[in-house]
């Protein structure tokens, strides 16, 4: 039995098979996700290294480029980063979108285990890091108070953080910015080398006064008792009165050597909001959790967390991903609804019945919750991909419902029954159908085959466009012929005028006049044939033209509202002077912007390096600002970040700055850094450097570039201890003796914890504030040697003002120095070609040194070679469609002809609208 004629002959059981796909189709809707774009995973692993003391010349030559050695033959490895710095190694392998990363971490740690036997003994074992988007924050929370500044800290990390760790599908939760408590133990040089003490005394004295053992057990008639001797510290003054020399019945209490503090952790650095000291409370999702749903979970327990707090305590939103993805997709599904819209109303239009109408309209429902249907099995979202293919194929579902209905009708307009009308009709066209659709499928199919981050994204527009016209086929050819032989009314040949005369009579008489119009269009043509091909022709040769002439960039921009400014100074600039010039560039901002335009700001100045022995960053500050949308205020936000950079840029104090929107895609793409990099490539770093100077000028003299920047810190300012190895042993002193020393009174010790309930402080033995404050300070630095002796360090050692060792990048194994800069109000393919233009006249490269263009470029010049390779694909297979289907080779041609013609449309349509060809 055909399909068609199964749907005739049991209406019964076809209203239930497509009523029950209806059901699974909301139910699977209902289930699915809702983001941005589809799960886009950065393969990436990196290999962090430590080796203390080690410069940076031995950290790359020793430990980088023998991890990067061993790891280059790693299977579907696309590139090799490595970052060296003072006694830190980091080497990144990025992997080829797709790739396992479970498979490829395995191989890289078994290289890894070989390449152990060549590192220095005394280095680190190598630590490998699996890159995840979802260690991305999602969200950001601002949190001030009027009174309880100094005890915020403590508030937030119990009342917020741990409640926000708690959150289903939250993975973690942080807070930074406050004032952690610390019990200081700041020790007087003078009076301890009055009373000859070293810093290993007073350490070994508070340690050992703050301890609880268990010291066993003793049996006492029926019952085993437990012997537990707390000696913990109850209270910090306890601190103070510890014992720490005993000179027959003299006794030295800590109290008389040092300070004893129930303090704070020496602040490195400030956050503020709105201009009030504030704690940011960072949230981050759990990998493979939805991005909107959390961030609704987090919203619902921050307001139930806001009722707990003290009343002086103020929580504000600084940044929300999901705000961003659901007012993207609520756009395009408003698109997608307005689409559907009019497709019914055309129809209605054309077939001027509301029976006959529904008998289309319905194949729309139907054929959308088939797509659900298909969308939840292979476990994608509803984002903008998914939704950019339902648009495309809510007007291609309906095609053939009406070529089928159309058929139908021809049939009961000759006399045939509706009931054999609905079944012979279907038949008749069925294989018509099928064919002129599947040359539509072959056009979308090669896009699931398309690999790298393009292929991630084009995926499941082209699945999605296959499974929904694959599903119009099968409505077209089961439910419109049953639909049509229930729904349709019966034609009175002899009288068949159709209830709604005037209409009828109206439209029929535009029908036919548009019908004789093109009759006499279409003789006109086939008389002056080769004037038609030659206007044909010419639109051709134009639309290449002009294809010539659109810009071209990887990914559109959205104005997110969200505005970033990241700013530097000279190279270990105090935190306090960052702060401070981070709040006169936000006096610009606010000049500039408006603060009308503002919803909220916030500032963030120093803080340590990111781990893994990360450099200082004392001098780099962060601004994050969240405008009102973008229908309230004049400007875009790029615009807003070109006039702030404009601005301050020239001020002497600042160093670098880069100011720009939050885009969702590059963060993913570029880790949020900007969208194109300039790599110079040679083992001369000051010859790189030179290049990616006059690479930087360029940049900032073509048209619509900003935020460039040079990637490569010439140097750090250091107080260097140089040790004479000869003059320390004399003395009986080891360098570890001397680095231990050195670091207790300048950079502190932690000796033990002080514990209050269910929470540890450090206690920490540092320097009093005013023996650290000159050079002069570490010179005469006292060291206790093994007779109880005690020598100044500068005896065994020469304290010297340098410059530190310069970061090493390298890329492949080979050195580089990167430029980074972004665009705005000109497409990014235009721009990296006029830079490339002036580089290549302007610039001769020194021996030994190349340039290569990297960031979106780079993926766009993929995605551009892949996508020309599949729409010829695409082309190949829609003449190996047609012609066994007119068994002929020049039919199909002849109807392929109109595709460049088709193409002078969306040529004309990109210039009107100033739109530049890319992915989105």
């Amino acid at each position: 039995m055909k399909l068609s004629e199964l749907g005739v002959k049991r209406p019964v059981t076809t209203m239930m098979v497509f009523l029950s796909i209806f059901i699974i189709g909301v139910v699977a809707f209902r289930h699915l996700a809702v983001d941005m774009m589809p799960e886009i995973e950065a393969p990436s692993i990196s290999v962090f290294t430590t080796w203390s003391g080690a410069s940076t010349e031995d950290m790359e030559s020793k430990v980088t480029r023998v991890i990067e050695s061993a790891l280059g033959s790693v299977t579907d490895l696309d590139e090799i980063l490595s970052s060296t710095s003072e006694g830190v190694s980091r080497v990144t392998c990025k992997f080829k979108w797709g790739t396992e990363l479970g498979e490829a971490s395995n191989d890289m740690r078994d290289l890894l285990e070989r390449a152990k036997r060549r590192l220095p003994d005394d280095a680190d074992t190598p630590v490998m890091f699996k890159f995840n988007s979802a260690n991305m924050p999602i969200m950001f929370f601002s949190v001030t108070a009027v009174e309880n500044v100094r005890q915020m800290e403590k508030l937030v990390n119990d009342e917020i953080v741990d409640a926000l760790k708690r959150v289903p599908g939250v993975g973690s939760a942080d807070a930074f910015g406050g004032f952690k408590r610390q019990v200081n133990v700041l020790i007087d040089p003078e009076k301890l080398a009055a009373y000859g003490l070293s810093l290993a005394d007073i350490k070994r004295a508070i340690a050992s006064e703050n301890r609880t053992e268990p010291a066993g057990t003793i049996k006492i008639g029926k019952l085993d008792y437990t012997i537990r001797v707390p000696g913990e510290f109850s209270d910090p003054a306890q601190i103070a009165d510890v014992i720490v020399k005993r000179d027959g019945s003299a006794l030295v209490k800590l109290s008389e050597v040092a300070i004893v503090e129930d303090d704070f952790v020496e602040e490195n650095n400030i956050a503020e909001t709105n201009g009030k000291r504030a704690m940011v409370v960072m949230v981050q999702k759990r990998s493979g959790e939805n991005t909107v749903t959390v961030c609704e979970r987090v919203h619902e327990k921050m307001e139930e967390i806001k009722l707990t707090l003290p009343a002086d305590y103020s929580i504000s939103l600084i940044n929300d991903s999901s705000e961003i993805i659901q007012r993207s997709i609520s756009a395009v599904g408003k698109t997608v609804l307005f689409g559907g819209l009019f497709v019914i109303l055309t129809t209605l239009f054309f077939l001027r019945s509301i029976r006959t109408s529904l008998v289309i309209v319905l194949t729309i429902p139907f054929s959308l919750k088939i797509a659900f249907i298909f969308m939840f099995a292979m476990g994608w979202t509803i984002n903008i991909m998914s939704l950019s293919a339902l648009s495309i194929a809510i007007g291609m579902v309906v095609d053939n419902a009406v070529v089928v209905l159309e058929n139908i009708i021809s049939h009961m307009s000759r006399g045939t029954s509706r009931r054999e009308a609905s079944m012979f009709g279907a038949d008749e066209v069925g294989l018509a159908v099928m064919a002129s659709t599947l040359t539509t499928i072959v056009v979308f199919l090669p896009l699931i085959f398309v690999e790298g981050v393009a292929g991630i994204m084009m995926k499941q527009l082209g699945g999605l466009v296959v499974a929904t016209l694959l599903a119009s086929v099968a409505c077209a050819l089961y439910l419109t012929p049953m639909l049509a032989s229930k729904l349709i009314p019966e034609i009175d040949i002899d009288n068949g005028k159709e209830p709604e005369k005037g209409f009828m009579a109206w439209s029929e008489n535009i029908f036919i006049s548009v019908e004789k119009s093109y009759g006499h269009l279409l003789a006109w043509a086939m008389r002056f044939r080769w004037f038609v091909v030659a206007g044909a022709a010419i639109v051709i040769g134009i639309t290449v033209f002009g294809f010539t002439l659109l810009g071209s960039e990887f990914l559109g921009k959205e104005d997110t509202g969200d505005l970033n400014i990241n700013y530097e100074l000279p190279l270990s600039t105090r935190y306090e002077i960052t702060a401070e010039i981070g709040r006169e560039i936000l006096k610009v901002v606010k000049h500039i912007i408006g603060e009308e335009n503002i919803r909220i700001s916030s500032l963030s100045a120093g803080g340590g390096g990111g781990g893994f022995g990360g450099a200082r960053a004392s001098h780099i500050g962060n601004i994050r600002i969240r405008l009102v949308n973008s229908d309230l205020r004049p400007k875009s936000t790029d615009q807003y970040a070109d006039e702030i950079t404009s601005e301050v840029k020239n001020w002497a104090e600042i160093v670098k700055i880069s100011a720009r929107s939050n885009d969702f895609m590059s963060r993913i793409l570029m880790g949020g850094d900007s969208n194109l990099r300039i790599d110079i490539f040679g083992y001369d770093l000051d010859a790189g450097y030179e290049v990616a100077q006059r690479l930087f000028h360029i940049i900032n003299e073509t048209q619509g570039t900003r935020n460039a920047r040079i990637f490569q810190d010439m140097g750090n300012p250091e107080l260097s201890v140089k040790v004479d190895r000869d003059r320390a042993a004399s003395v009986g002193l080891t360098m570890d003796d001397i680095t231990a020393a050195v670091s207790t009174l300048f950079q502190g010790t932690i000796t033990t914890q002080y514990r209050e309930g269910e929470d540890g402080y450090d206690i920490l033995l540092r320097l009093e504030e005013k023996y650290r404050r000159t050079l002069e300070d570490i010179r005469r630095s006292e060291l206790k040697i093994p007779t109880g002796e005690v020598v100044r360090l500068d005896t065994v050692a020469e304290v010297i003002e340098t410059t530190g060792p310069v970061t090493i990048s390298r890329k492949n194994q080979e050195r580089r120095v990167s430029v980074f800069f972004d665009t705005i109000d000109r497409p990014q393919g235009d721009v990296m070609n006029d830079v490339r233009d002036r580089v290549e006249k302007e610039i001769l490269l020194p021996s030994g040194t190349s340039i290569e263009y990297g960031g979106m470029i780079e993926e766009q010049e993929k995605s551009e070679r892949v996508m020309i390779m599949m729409i010829s694909l695409g082309l190949i297979l829609v003449f190996r469609v047609m012609a066994p289907q007119f068994e002929s080779f020049i039919h199909p041609f002849i109807k392929m002809v109109s595709i460049p013609v088709a193409y002078s449309g969306v040529v004309a349509v990109l210039g009107i609208t100033d739109t530049p060809l890319g992915m989105t």
